[in-house]
């Protein structure tokens, strides 16, 4: 079975989810790190997911960091360091970045609905209250008609 993912799963390319993903199990949670150094120094292999050199490009890296700060993962501590937000904290503790978008995902969709409950609450009352003295009137003119 061939697993589909929507695009807000993948980390910016495939290529990049690949290297993130491969990452995030050595990102330290509380000290400043480089990425690229940290590729180098966890000497990973990514020949059968990138052939094309991508990972071994330090621009490569520079992306994703880029991607990262952006996306409020990681701030920038130094002129190439940098250190996990608590939302990149949460990205680690998932251990991939579609795992950390589905989690999202789904709190995003309960807030909606719990705000949804939260806004129209007083008209499902209204309504509540509007169909038990329907079926009380119409109960009453059953009984009457029947007498």
């Amino acid at each position: 079975m061939k697993l589909k993912l929507k695009s807000k799963e993948i980390f910016y390319s495939k290529e990049w989810d690949v290297i993130l993903n491969s990452l995030i199990e050595y990102f330290p949670l509380n000290q400043e790190f480089n990425l690229y150094e940290l590729s180098q120094a966890a000497n990973l292999k990514y020949d059968d997911f990138i052939t094309d050199g991508i990972s071994k490009n330090i621009q490569t890296y520079v992306g994703i960091t880029n991607h990262l700060i952006y996306n409020d993962f990681v701030e920038l501590k130094d002129f190439e360091k940098i250190i996990l937000t608590d939302r990149g904290r949460q990205l680690v503790e998932y251990g991939s970045y579609s795992k950390f978008s589905k989690v999202m995902n789904f709190q995003k969709e309960a807030e909606i609905k719990d705000n949804w409950v939260k806004k129209n609450w007083i008209l499902a009352n209204i309504i509540k209250i509007l169909i038990g003295a329907i079926i009380g009137i119409l109960s009453t003119l059953i009984i009457q008609h029947l007498k």
